[in-house]
């Protein structure tokens, strides 16, 4: 038998730390290349309004990346500042790094078109608080009134077409019957559409009626009438439920005030049979009652008349509002 020879301990001792040092001089192994490349982040969709239908040069924030390996370009195309058509055009951001990898996002850049109405010609028609009745000092203005802030609105935002709003307002009108101040909103209103000849009928009348004892039925009744002769012609129609009143104040119209909600209820039912728009005054008011109505309980002073005209003219857009290119007039 052949006998190994033997190694001394100390020899074994000194081969383990040799290949424990051979290993800790060489390190870990390397981390693996990053196999999918830089990740690209883009900004936010961006909407832009053309003033004429024509290109709009658009500017956006600059894309992000993460990770690859350097050097990494990146470019977006279209680029940021082009003159970008009307419509929807997809922007796509790309970033490269030094192995040719490459990744990219997308986003969105939307050019409006220069908005229109299908209508121009409006008939404001109610009572004083269409006029534009402030107090105090109880008169009228007719600057304030909404009928004209209204039209600002519409010429701001329709810059290629006349706006008219035609403000036939009657203070102390009643919708349905003669009064001492006129002959009732129901039976001015056939002559005003024949001299006039609006496309559409701005209707906010009713809170006179309230003052009288059968007031209420006979109100509403007329308010029909007039919306079943504004349609007769031809004429879109917006009806306006009619604002709060104060009740407790100076004038203390408590009475009448009570039976504003329940009115209004009427109004968007006669709306909903006749097909025609409402325009919500009463609860764009409500809110903010106590500093919108003047100190006779009633009226409103300048920024409630504001107020109206905003509402008016959000009915109107959202109702109305085409782009020049779809644009076609008629009924």
């Amino acid at each position: 038998m052949t006998k190994r020879p033997r190694v001394a301990r100390s020899s074994l001792v000194l081969l383990v730390l040799t290949a424990t040092l051979g290993l800790a001089a060489c390190g870990p192994p390397p981390t693996a290349p990053d196999p999918t490349g830089p990740v690209v982040g883009c900004p936010s969709p961006v909407t832009a309004q053309s003033p004429d239908d024509g290109p709009v040069s658009v500017s956006f924030a600059s894309a992000t990346f993460q990770g690859g390996v350097a050097p990494v370009t990146l470019s977006c195309t279209p680029a940021s500042g082009t003159a970008f058509q009307v419509g929807t055009t997809t922007v796509t951001c790309t970033a490269t790094d030094s192995r040719a990898r490459a990744n990219s996002c997308s986003f969105a850049i939307t050019v409006r078109p220069v908005p229109a109405l299908t209508f121009t010609r409006f008939l404001a028609f109610g009572d004083s608080l269409t006029e534009g009745v402030i107090n105090p000092p109880g008169a009228v203005f007719p600057n304030e009134a909404y009928p004209l802030k209204l039209q600002g609105l519409l010429a701001q935002r329709y810059t290629r077409q006349s706006m008219t709003v035609i403000n036939a307002g009657i203070a102390g009108e009643q919708a349905c019957c003669d009064s001492q101040h006129s002959i009732g909103g129901r039976r001015r209103l056939p002559d005003v559409l024949s001299r006039q000849r609006p496309d559409v009928v701005l209707l906010m009348e009713g809170t006179n009626d309230l003052l009288e004892t059968d007031g209420f039925a006979r109100g509403i009744s007329a308010l029909e009438q007039m919306v079943v002769d504004a349609r007769s012609r031809g004429t879109l129609v917006f009806i306006a439920t009619i604002p709060p009143q104060r009740s407790g104040g100076v004038r203390n119209r408590g009475a009448v005030a009570a039976l504003i909600p329940r009115f209004n209820d009427e109004i968007r039912a006669l709306a909903t049979r006749q097909s025609v728009t409402v325009v919500d005054v009463y609860a764009a008011i409500l809110p903010d009652l106590q500093r919108l109505i003047g100190p006779d309980d009633l009226h409103l002073v300048p920024e409630g008349y504001t107020l109206i005209a905003q509402t008016f003219f959000d009915a109107i857009r959202a109702k109305l509002e085409v782009t020049t290119a779809a644009l076609s007039y008629g009924r």
